[in-house]
C-alpha cells in the first residue's frame, strides 16, 4: 500500500507517532532517550519553527502533537528521526535501525479531535498500567517544568 500524500500545512496540528524497531523496547534507558528527544525537539523549535503541543515517550514508541507554522513538517521530522537514531546508536555503540519504520501522522482538523488526541496521548501510560495518574508519568510534556523540558 502506498504512503499517504504528506500535507504541509500551518493551519492544523499533527499527531505523530513512531515505534522502536521490531516493536521491542527502545534499547536506550528511558531517561537518556528522553533527554535526547527533548534536545532535538528544542532544536526543531528554534531552527524549524515546530511548536510542540504535547509529547510523550513510552518504552517502545512516542506520541507527539505539534504544529508547523513555517511549513517545515517533512524536513523537521527527517531531522528528528535521523538525529535521535544517530545519538541513540552512538551511545549504545549500535549501527542498525532505531525506529521500526517511517513515522505515522494524522492531521487534526477538528477541535474535538484535538482534545481527544491530547487526552489519548497523556492517558497512554495509565492505560498501559505504568502509572495510576497521568501526572505521575515522568516522560511526558505534562510533567512540571522542573523536569527540564524547555519547550513547555
Amino acid at each position: 500500500m502506498p504512503r499517504k500524500k504528506l500535507i504541509e500545512t500551518n493551519e492544523y496540528p499533527f499527531h505523530v507517532t513512531n515505534r522502536s524497531n521490531n516493536k521491542d523496547y527502545f534499547y536506550l534507558p528511558q531517561p537518556v532517550l528522553w533527554q535526547i528527544m527533548v534536545a532535538k525537539i528544542s532544536y526543531l523549535e528554534t531552527h524549524y519553527g515546530i511548536r510542540t503541543h504535547a509529547f510523550l515517550l513510552m518504552s517502545n514508541h512516542y506520541h507527539w502533537i505539534l504544529s508547523t507554522p513555517k511549513l517545515k513538517f517533512s524536513a523537521g521530522m527527517t531531522y528528528f528521526h535521523r538525529e535521535v537514531a544517530r545519538n541513540a546508536n552512538k551511545q549504545c555503540n549500535r549501527i542498525n535501525h532505531f525506529f521500526g519504520g517511517r513515522y505515522k501522522w494524522c492531521l487534526i482538523e477538528e477541535e474535538t479531535y484535538y482534545w481527544n488526541a491530547v487526552k489519548y496521548l497523556f492517558r497512554n501510560p495509565v492505560k498501559a498500567g505504568v502509572c495510576k495518574r497521568v501526572e505521575d508519568y515522568a516522560y511526558s510534556s505534562l510533567k512540571p517544568k522542573s523536569r527540564s523540558a524547555p519547550w513547555f
